[in-house]
């Protein structure tokens, strides 16, 4: 049985020599990430997804004010249908089909 071993480098630059040393050691680049500092304001911006537009959660539904949300009672009942399968050790797999 094969298993997936991880490494991180993070200190140093991602040249092409280590790129090909790698690879010919058997690894597969998954991830390269970029960071650098930048100069903000002084108003803190909103993370993206953290104002009024995007999804409500399962369950849920913008209530008549507009303003919070509310339970959504038939997407609720399907939440606690599905619960009770799991306490009933059903498998996911026989929860999908019809």
């Amino acid at each position: 049985m094969k298993s997936r071993s991880h490494a991180r480098e993070g200190h140093h630059l991602a040249d092409l020599r280590l790129l090909s040393k790698m690879h010919d050691a058997g690894w597969s680049l998954v991830a390269l990430e970029w960071e650098r500092e930048v100069e903000v304001s002084g108003v803190p911006e909103e993370p993206p997804g953290s104002g009024r537009l995007g999804r409500n959660p399962f369950g849920l539904r913008i209530a008549s004010d507009c303003r919070h949300l509310e339970d959504d009672p038939l997407e609720m009942q399907t939440l606690k249908f599905l619960a009770e399968m799991i306490v009933q050790d059903i498998s996911f797999t026989s929860m999908a089909t019809p």
